[in-house]
């Protein structure tokens, strides 16, 4: 039917353009994907994905989408 979870998962994956990749600290309530971004060096990163793999609770993986510089 074209409605996976899956797709929408893997669409993200496609379109990011770095991956930030950080020890584990809960993140605050209220913080997610849709709403955040990164700015790294003076460029900008939306955020497309936060990944706590196999939620082990050992490294964050976020997925970027660069969006801008200085």
């Amino acid at each position: 039917a074209g409605d996976s979870k899956y797709s929408t998962y893997n669409a993200k994956i496609q379109e990011s353009t770095h991956i930030f990749i950080a020890d584990y600290v809960p993140i605050a309530d209220g913080i997610r994907a849709e709403n955040s971004r990164m700015i790294i060096n003076g460029k900008r990163y939306d955020i497309m994905l936060i990944d706590d793999p196999m939620e082990m609770h050992k490294q964050l993986e976020i997925y970027l989408k660069f969006t801008g510089g200085q």
